[in-house]
């Protein structure tokens, strides 16, 4: 008796197991962050850090990986659009601000996409309003050094923006 018991136990964990891992499955299947990396292609998303008023784009770029962090202050929506196929974040990704003193936006934004101990990884997946892509690009990204994620400005001219944000 205690022999089937345990059968139809087993039974049920197999099958919340299979499930779990089909649930995961369509999600990364649906997941623009992860086609980027399969594809090898960029990756944008808008990013907010709490305490920066200026917006700022990060730039994934999944082949190499590099991810530049832009300060878009200045910049119409129109010039932030990702090129047509790119894969974009459907929404912003939010992040706290990074313990240290950073006189540039784009270097305290930098700091932020790069936390460094497990309290910081938490606060930053804990207020994350990018979703399954926000919280993939934030674990993808511990593997980064911060030589691997660059500060940057948009130019002030408006034809070098869009030279600028092709070459990045």
């Amino acid at each position: 008796m205690e022999l089937a018991a345990v059968t139809r136990v087993e039974r049920v964990l197999g099958a919340a197991l299979l499930a779990g891992v089909a649930a995961v499955a369509w999600l990364e299947a649906r997941s623009p962050l992860a086609a980027a990396v399969r594809s090898g292609r960029e990756w944008t998303c808008p990013v907010s850090v709490s305490g920066l008023p200026q917006p700022l784009l990060a730039v994934y770029q999944t082949g190499r990986p590099v991810v530049w962090v832009i300060d878009a202050q200045g910049a119409s929506g129109a010039e932030l659009a990702p090129p047509d196929g790119a894969f974009q974040c459907p929404s912003p990704l939010a992040l706290p601000a990074a313990r240290g003193r950073f006189d540039e936006p784009p270097v305290a934004a930098a700091a932020a996409l790069t936390p460094k101990t497990l309290g910081a990884w938490e606060r930053a997946l804990r207020r994350q309003t990018a979703g399954l892509d926000g919280a993939l690009f934030l674990l993808d990204s511990a593997r980064l050094s911060r030589e691997q994620v660059r500060p940057a400005y948009l130019p002030q001219d408006p034809s070098d923006r869009a030279a600028f944000l092709a070459a990045a």
